[in-house]
């Protein structure tokens, strides 16, 4: 079962077997809070930002095609979540 691509898992996640997602968790968990953790040096937050991350992937999982790699739609999720956090903390300096 681990040998499929993350493309396929994800298109069975897509078509709603969402307990594959549980396998894409497993082998990007890390590498996506390296990634959050470098930009923000803040433990707590990239490890929530990982887990609004993956909800994310699940919600808006009919937005993935296939056409494209999994992981640069990933990082793409990543990178908006990445920029919705950092827009809440100004509001919060502002307000």
């Amino acid at each position: 079962m681990n040998s499929l691509t993350d493309n396929a898992i994800m298109l069975k996640v897509r078509d709603g077997d969402l307990d594959r997602m549980g396998l894409l968790f497993e082998r990007y968990h890390r590498q996506l809070y390296r990634f959050l953790y470098h930009m923000t040096y803040q433990r707590e937050a990239s490890e929530d930002m990982v887990q609004v991350i993956f909800y994310k992937m699940i919600k808006y999982r009919n937005s993935f095609t296939g056409t494209g790699e999994f992981v640069h739609w990933m990082y793409t999720i990543a990178r908006n979540v990445l920029k919705d956090r950092g827009r809440q903390k100004s509001r919060c300096k502002r307000g």
